[in-house]
């Protein structure tokens, strides 16, 4: 291979690496994901209750932990989810309460993670999650941040119905308040969802009076 060669494959080189980089953060992605997009939303075709929406997969590539912290900023902000957008083709993300995980919006891209390996091999690479742990290896940072050792890694409440996001570390103390959290009620053992069940299943099959409820409702939480 000759020098004009060479320079030529060293600007190739380049510019795939250029395109790799998550265009939220700038970086090479741990865990390079696309995220799953609304194709029309003029002729969308959509039911409430099944969530059946036309939806196709973004072409952009991001950071899977990008991803996951512009859901979170988007709850924390108190923003609607359906009404995220591609930060760069400006789609609507396929993003709903219907739906029983944000995270199904998400998929990791592997063929470019494959790729993204080669650029990362021998470079110190940071956790997304700024927990401060590095690595120069690739696949132990993606174990780090996906596999429940960053005790910052952002992740979705485990509760059913919840889909909130919480780092790990703060995780615990919001299942122990979740509005979403089953309990049991005292009188009967009957799992109940103490946001919307607790209160009619009092009444109507216990037949406690209001007068008595705030008791009841203290003890059944204790």
């Amino acid at each position: 291979m000759n020098q004009i060669d060479t320079e030529q494959a060293r600007h190739l080189l380049s510019d795939i690496e250029r395109d790799c980089e998550c265009p939220i953060c700038g970086e090479l992605p741990i865990a390079p994901a696309r995220i799953k997009i609304i194709e029309d939303i003029k002729t969308l075709e959509y039911t409430i209750g099944s969530c059946l929406k036309h939806w196709s997969v973004c072409n952009d590539i991001f950071c899977k932990s990008c991803i996951i912290k512009l859901f979170y900023h988007a709850q924390c902000e108190h923003k609607s989810m359906n009404r995220l957008k591609c930060p760069v083709c400006a789609q609507s993300i396929l993003a709903s309460k219907d739906m029983n995980s944000y995270m199904d919006c998400i998929i990791e891209d592997k063929r470019a993670r494959n790729i993204v390996n080669i650029f990362q091999k021998n470079k110190i690479l940071m956790c997304r999650f700024d927990c401060g742990h590095s690595s120069t290896d690739a696949d132990e940072m993606y174990t780090h941040m996906y596999r429940g050792q960053c005790p910052k890694q952002i992740i979705e409440c485990p509760v059913r119905g919840c889909m909130e996001f919480h780092p790990e570390n703060e995780m615990a103390a919001h299942t122990d308040m979740c509005a979403f959290a089953k309990i049991k009620c005292p009188f009967c053992e009957v799992d109940l969802f103490n946001n919307s069940d607790v209160l009619p299943h009092m009444r109507e099959v216990h037949k406690i009076t209001s007068a008595s409820l705030t008791v009841s409702i203290t003890d059944l939480l204790n």
